[in-house]
């Protein structure tokens, strides 16, 4: 972090320049083994946030605490269990694909697949099954079930990609237009709930902006569409 901070200060090199450095030597050390993260606790995964804030000030050369939401946003990063549920996606349409490890594979399993599963509804979607377990802080995390659960939630439109990079490209899309409707879902049950806007405009504003902090601090990615 410190050697890439000197290029800035030395100005010799471009932002796009600087965006690739960051990403090579900031952000695969944070993104590596991402997708065991699954079923951490927020206040856990949070301790990661501050160095993707400190990535995205470098290459932008903003001050420390200037706003960094904005530029995440134009960065395109996704949060920390979002960029969780974009590795377990990858790596299930790689196990359905045959291009994954085999004991990674083996521990996928079509709905299609399964006998007793044959008559039911998932059987004529994409969806995978989600082995059963016993406990929640332990088995919840395995692959099998953490995986199967992050395929499950996915769009069809995204699942039936014809290729990984397609597939990578369109899961992005989707997780990014999944929060701006949430976040428009926050507006318009706010509006409903405070009609008079001039006098709580202000506050709806103010709302909006914490979410949006609150959630940017606990989440990430290097991915750019």
């Amino acid at each position: 972090m410190r050697m890439t901070r000197r290029f800035i200060y030395r100005r010799s090199v471009s932002k796009a320049v600087l965006l690739s450095l960051v990403t090579a030597l900031v952000l695969s050390r944070d993104d590596y083994g991402k997708a065991t993260l699954a079923g951490l606790l927020a206040r856990q995964l949070c301790r990661l946030q501050p160095v993707v804030h400190a990535a995205a000030r470098i290459v932008f050369s903003t001050r420390k605490f200037d706003h960094v939401t904005p530029l995440l946003r134009e960065l395109h990063w996704l949060r920390i269990p979002e960029r969780i549920t974009f590795k377990l996606s990858c790596l299930v349409f790689r196990s359905l694909n045959g291009t994954a490890p085999v004991y990674l594979a083996d521990s996928i399993n079509r709905a299609t697949d399964v006998t007793m599963r044959r008559s039911l509804r998932s059987s004529l979607s994409t969806a995978v099954v989600v082995p059963a377990t016993r406990c929640r802080t332990i088995g919840d995390r395995a692959f099998p079930v953490a995986a199967a659960r992050a395929w499950n939630s996915l769009s069809s439109f995204v699942t039936l990609s014809s290729s990984l990079s397609t597939f990578k490209r369109q899961l992005k899309t989707y997780i990014l237009v999944r929060n701006i409707l949430l976040v428009t879902l926050i507006l318009v049950f706010l509006v409903f709930c405070f009609p008079n806007m001039s006098t709580f405009s202000v506050i709806m504003l103010r709302v909006l902006e914490v979410y949006s902090d609150t959630q940017t601090k606990c989440h990430d990615n290097n991915f750019r569409a």
